[in-house]
């Protein structure tokens, strides 16, 4: 496995491993996540101009993974990792949340943020092992708190909750 900046021609890859990423909630049963649409290919190529967008690759470079963020001010937010589910539980995420971690630095970013369910095993939790912590709402830069109110209204439910979680680098 290699992690690289993405190309172009590899965003019509990113949707089938988004769609193969999201069988992890279906899993446990979160349909309604894993079921949603993907966006199409044309949709990461911003990413990929920006230099926002790493991908896992393989030995023969075709991607299985990807991260994709942007800078907003003083700070890098994640907006997706997917892996392929094939590919899941090898190191290949926590290598892509490295490299936009590395990402954030060459950027002079001394920060990176990312929303995700916190409690879901592979969301929050993974998330805190690698260093991140739950941001309160009130603390959260403005360029984030629609995204954050966005996707509470779309997400969250009693039993699951959303959260955003940030990092120093």
């Amino acid at each position: 496995m290699r992690i690289r900046l993405a190309t172009n021609d590899d965003c019509r890859l990113l949707p089938a491993i988004e769609r193969s990423a999201a069988q992890a909630f279906a899993a446990i049963g979160m349909d309604d996540v894993s079921g949603e649409d993907v966006p199409p290919a044309a949709a990461w190529e911003p990413y990929c101009e920006s230099e926002t967008l790493w991908v896992a690759v393989d030995e023969a470079n075709a991607p299985f993974g990807f991260l994709a963020s942007g800078a907003h001010g003083k700070l890098l937010f994640i907006y997706e990792l997917a892996v392929a589910v094939e590919h899941q539980r090898q190191g290949a995420g926590r290598a892509l949340m490295a490299a936009a971690e590395a990402g954030a630095r060459k950027l002079g970013l001394p920060r990176v943020y990312l929303t995700t369910f916190c409690d879901v095993p592979f969301n929050g939790p993974y998330y805190r092992k690698l260093g991140y912590r739950i941001v309160a709402d009130v603390a959260l830069p403005p360029p984030l708190q629609p995204v954050m109110l966005a996707e509470r209204r779309r997400w969250s439910e009693p039993d699951r909750l959303r959260c955003a979680m940030v990092k120093e680098v």
